[in-house]
């Protein structure tokens, strides 16, 4: 899980099935997502699925890709420009 570390929004999980879910305080949204090496994932905008209240979070809509570093993930748009950044909030578990 990815946020902001400001109480419960905006939040990002992203799963290893390929999944990806969040909210930003306002618009819930969902889509998948696959890797792309080198700690880079694509977010597969073809299968967006947003609310639509346009009063939360409104840059992520726009991220096309996530890079992590350490505990950061940096977001970047279709043209490969920043956008946001997230932290880490939950470690990854396993069974």
């Amino acid at each position: 899980m990815w946020g902001t570390g400001e109480g419960e929004q905006p939040r990002i999980h992203i799963q290893a099935d390929g999944r990806l879910g969040g909210n930003d305080g306002c618009n819930a949204f969902g889509t998948t997502w696959r890797e792309s090496g080198d700690d880079t994932i694509i977010i597969e905008t073809d299968e967006w699925i947003s609310t639509q209240m346009y009063c939360g979070w409104e840059w992520f809509p726009a991220a096309r890709s996530g890079k992590v570093n350490g505990d950061v993930m940096t977001f970047s748009d279709e043209s490969g420009k920043v956008i946001g950044t997230l932290t880490r909030q939950v470690t990854e578990t396993r069974p």
